[in-house]
């Protein structure tokens, strides 16, 4: 729980939070704030709903030296092209403790038709999951799936129980699964990019 101070001054430059309680301006201390704390997290979770982060529409007119009518009218044909799929922060997950991406290639027997539609479902209610795609150029592998953990052995631990004990197809339905560790953060990772932006910057450079 956050511990509060009184405070009757606006936010001041060091950045704290005010709120109100019961009519008194309360200052939340941030040396008593965690990036995973239940406020933190209510409000990072705001950003990613559909009106959570929206574009400053001024400063790209300023930027672009086209008008505003402009830029809202190309914001607007890019969304309905879904060019632009959506407005939302970029996090350093390792922050909030999920310091590592697992990166399996999967060969399933695409014979078992029943196993693989109860593979599917879980998979797409697995929260661990963020991506799922079928995959060519390596072997007989047909699939690929990327999940992010907190560790190799919370990764293990999902996938034994999630998928090996309560799945009981789970086994006959894989026939190969090779898995790749990414650790985030810190000296491992020399290079990190959005893909979208660069796409565009090559565009623009052609």
């Amino acid at each position: 729980m956050d511990i509060l101070e009184k405070n009757s001054e606006p936010e001041n430059e060091s950045g704290n939070e005010n709120g109100t309680e019961n009519g008194t301006d309360l200052i939340i201390k941030k040396s008593y704030m965690s990036p995973d704390d239940d406020i933190r997290l209510k409000v990072l979770e705001a950003l990613f709903e559909p009106n959570g982060l929206k574009p400053n529409i001024d400063y790209i007119s300023k930027k672009t030296g086209l008008t505003r009518r402009t830029v809202y009218q190309s914001l607007e044909f890019l969304r309905e092209k879904k060019v632009i799929l959506d407005y939302h922060p970029v996090l350093d997950i390792s922050k909030l403790g999920y310091s590592l991406i697992s990166l399996s290639m999967l060969e399933l027997d695409m014979t078992n038709a029943e196993a693989f539609e109860e593979f599917r479902k879980k998979i797409l209610s697995d929260p661990n999951i963020v991506m799922v795609s079928g995959l060519m150029g390596l072997d007989s592998y047909n699939f690929m799936v990327k999940g992010i953990y907190r560790s190799i052995d919370e990764h293990n631990c999902c996938i034994r129980d999630k998928y090996y004990s309560k799945f009981p197809g789970f086994s006959a339905l894989m026939k190969q699964r090779r898995v790749l560790y990414f650790p985030l953060g810190g000296s491992n990772m020399y290079k990190v990019v959005s893909a979208d932006h660069q796409a565009v910057k090559m565009l623009v450079r052609q």
